[in-house]
């Protein structure tokens, strides 16, 4: 299972690799994959004043995550990360919707 995360931490979404695994069944591997990839793009800089205050609430497949106010305008580098992210689960239908 962590070498099938691991393998699905960035870039496009290998689904196959997820259902192939036996560790969990597919659903919850998949909801630990996306729950993995947000993880890494907020934490990757390694720099705590630079990880915004965000709230996520999932409801069915649906993510949704809060960021603060003007944090988007003020982080384009973030905002590129998160809108590529975003743009990667849907090509495997995981909606993630970003405020």
């Amino acid at each position: 299972m962590l070498a099938t995360l691991l393998l699905n931490q960035t870039n496009p979404v290998d689904l196959s690799s997820l259902h192939q695994q036996n560790a969990v069944p597919p659903r919850v591997a998949e909801q630990l994959c996306r729950l993995l990839r947000l993880a890494i793009l907020f934490a990757g800089r390694r720099r705590d004043d630079l990880v915004p205050e965000i709230t996520l609430q999932a409801l069915n497949e649906n993510l949704t995550l809060t960021l603060p106010g003007d944090w988007l305008a003020h982080h384009p580098l973030g905002k590129e990360l998160i809108d590529q992210e975003s743009q990667w689960q849907s090509y495997v239908h995981w909606p993630l919707d970003v405020r």
